[in-house]
């Protein structure tokens, strides 16, 4: 009887030991298993000069000038291949220069804006492990939140705001923007030299034909 109450006491601490030891291995499974993975989005600051001017039948006698660009953005991987999708927002300028044919008097438009791309598709290369060459598509809507008209006769300048600007000119400024973005660059590490040409499709003055046309050469940097 003794003999079978040890065998008894014997069995059911290894079962204990059997159950505790399964727990353990379950626990550390469930743990394995519910960590995270790091993320792969790459989030871009982007600032520089935007080389502002106008297409279009209107345009024949409009200049570029130099107005600005700053944007923060993301990429996030959609293949293995390095196809990749993201978003960006920034604040920027678009307008242009006006050839008065003469050298006493000047005359530009220069607008500030939010930009917002709702979706844009690139593709990196990497030529080596800290060099890659990158370049991206995608659209824009814009909204201006200030604009003004600059005229200059012989050392003496007037600014003329939006609400302003026709009674003055007769210009219907538009505040709303939309249209393309083509670009490229050269990424050393998290550092990137991105060049991309915008084309907008809404004039920039009402019932005329000249459309933004700007080229923004920008620095970034990747975190």
């Amino acid at each position: 009887m003794k003999r079978l109450l040890s065998i008894a006491v014997i069995a059911l601490m290894g079962a204990g030991a059997a159950v505790a030891q399964s727990t353990i291995v379950s626990s550390r499974s469930v743990s394995i298993i519910s960590e995270k993975t790091p993320s792969n989005t790459q989030w871009i600051f982007r600032a520089g000069v935007n080389v502002m001017g106008a297409d279009g039948e209107g345009s024949d006698r409009l200049t570029t000038k130099a107005g600005y660009d700053f944007a923060i953005s993301f990429e996030k991987p959609i293949s293995n291949f390095g196809l990749n999708w993201g978003m960006e927002l920034g604040l920027t300028s678009r307008g242009f220069g006006f050839d008065t044919n003469s050298s006493k008097s000047s005359m530009s438009l220069m607008g500030h804006g939010i930009r917002f791309s709702p979706i844009t598709f690139g593709y990196g290369y990497n030529i080596t492990d800290d060099f890659k060459i990158a370049a991206h598509l995608g659209g824009f809507i814009s909204v201006d939140y200030a604009a003004s008209l600059k005229a200059t006769y012989n050392g003496e300048s007037e600014s003329i705001g939006i609400s302003d600007m026709y009674d003055s000119v007769g210009w219907e400024y538009n505040r709303f923007d939309g249209g393309i973005a083509l670009g490229g660059g050269l990424w050393y590490k998290r550092f990137n030299l991105d060049v991309t040409w915008q084309r907008g499709f809404v004039s920039i003055i009402k019932d005329a034909d000249a459309f933004a046309s700007n080229v923004l050469i920008r620095l970034g940097y990747a975190f």
